[in-house]
């Protein structure tokens, strides 16, 4: 999605592309009133989240919960298919 929102609008505003990381992309996303502040945080949020549980599965060797996932994936598919659909 990010990189959707960043390809469709970098025209008028080059300073999207200036980050290749979808953190960073979604602030100036946020301030070019692409999409709104709050579902900029929110997806930076659910990206940190979805992060730290890989991360930390790797480095423990730990099994992968759905329970661990399960609301963090549910919004982000929202967000998706609202994008998308």
């Amino acid at each position: 999605m990010v990189q959707f929102w960043v390809l469709a609008n970098a025209n008028q505003n080059p300073d999207l592309v200036t980050y290749t990381d979808n953190i960073r992309q979604l602030e100036p996303l946020a301030s070019h009133q692409v999409i709104p502040l709050e579902l900029a945080v929110a997806l930076m949020d659910a990206y940190r989240q979805l992060r730290n549980v890989l991360h930390r599965q790797t480095l423990t060797h730990e099994v992968l919960r759905e329970a661990d996932l399960s609301e963090v994936v549910s919004f982000v598919r929202s967000q998706w298919q609202s994008v998308f659909s």
